[in-house]
């Protein structure tokens, strides 16, 4: 499996001095995977977790409730 490879050399300086996680390795060195996952989860957000999205799905589950 991709993810299971190690980093050769850590992507960033992790403060806490323990590995980073599989995912980072695996994301930092595959650049076309990365930006296209990227993306994805940006269009995700901004379909799903606007403001005003959330503040729908709140006022629904008040007027479930009540």
């Amino acid at each position: 499996m991709l993810l299971d490879r190690p980093c050769a050399t850590p992507p960033f300086a992790n403060p806490l001095g323990t590995s980073p996680p599989r995912t980072s390795c695996f994301l930092s060195s595959n650049a076309v995977t990365m930006n296209t996952m990227g993306a994805a989860g940006a269009e995700r957000v901004s379909q799903h977790f606007t403001w005003d999205k959330v503040a729908q799905r709140v006022m629904d589950g008040y007027h479930r409730v009540l």
